[in-house]
């Protein structure tokens, strides 16, 4: 029956009772390293053997450590407390009952915490005891890993990602290419200037090989022969021009169309249809009115 009794009550103990080893993540290789150094007030532990201990999360560290001279030190009081930014730079304050205000970012120290081992290193200032140092043989420990901060002179990465520390990897047009990657920034259709520039297609529209933005006859029809400006003899000499006269029309097919034969764009037999063309057309050719009489 006592027995019985004793367990049961043992249960409800670990129910109600904080155990150390399961809140704080102190000295997670159990060799002792967890421990600072007081200049004036000796061995401060992190992992006390009663208490609820140290613990490190990704923005604060909190719980109570045991200094053997000067007893239990808060690292999370109401007011103050020491806070983690994630990549183990700490600050702010804890509070010991006995001495006051301790000081983990002071003017000439600092403590941090290593990301990648979870070794504490750096000098806190207590403002009536001094110096408190981490860097110590079975320094502070603790299982806590945080940001590695590949980008230290550069507060908005931690990484260098694509473009590089110091270079934002934003993608202003959001086409997929970072800034620092990308010719035409501002526009999301291109990421090199190209022929026509940032902000205006190539495209060619018509197909005749040139593209828009330096096409002077962007709606040529197809398998028209066109010009180094893009244009077609046709498209040279509208048949829909004010022309003095049908023989004007005709003039501005020949000639023009001498010149596309003259730069290797067409042959003189090709060049002969095209004005015999013109010559049958009514291009050019003003309409026969009938004159009306009074009687």
């Amino acid at each position: 029956m006592y027995d019985k009794l004793y367990l049961l009550i043992t249960a409800l103990l670990l129910l109600v009772i904080p155990i150390s080893s399961y809140a704080e993540n102190i000295d997670p290789n159990n060799d002792n390293s967890q421990f600072a150094w007081g200049e004036n007030v000796g061995w401060i532990n992190f992992e006390p053997s009663s208490g609820s201990g140290i613990t490190v999360t990704d923005t604060a560290v909190t719980g109570y450590a045991w200094g053997e001279n000067i007893g239990w030190i808060n690292l999370s009081p109401g007011s103050g407390g020491v806070a983690n930014d994630g990549t183990g730079n700490l600050s702010g304050y804890a509070w010991a009952e006995n001495v006051g205000w301790i000081n983990f970012a002071p003017n000439g120290g600092g403590v941090t915490i290593d990301p990648v081992t979870g070794i504490f290193s750096g000098k806190a200032w207590g403002e009536n005891i001094g110096w408190i140092n981490f860097s110590v043989p079975k320094a502070v420990k603790t299982s806590w890993t945080g940001i590695v901060d590949n980008c230290p002179n550069d507060p908005n990465k931690t990484d260098p990602g694509i473009c590089g520390c110091g270079v934002s990897d934003d993608d202003s047009d959001g086409d997929g290419t970072p800034d620092c990657n990308d010719g035409c920034p501002n526009d999301a259709g291109k990421t090199a200037p190209g022929v026509c520039g940032c902000g205006i297609p190539d495209v060619d529209s018509d197909g005749d090989g040139l593209l828009d933005c330096i096409d002077e006859c962007d709606n040529t029809p197809a398998g028209d022969i066109v010009n180094a400006d893009g244009c077609s003899v046709a498209e040279l000499c509208p048949c829909e021009n004010a022309w003095k006269n049908h023989g004007a029309y005709v003039k501005c097919i020949n000639n023009t169309a001498a010149v596309f034969v003259g730069v290797g764009l067409m042959t003189e037999e090709m060049k002969d249809v095209i004005v015999t063309e013109a010559a049958e057309s009514a291009c050019g050719k003003k309409k026969k009115t009938k004159r009306l009489f009074n009687h």
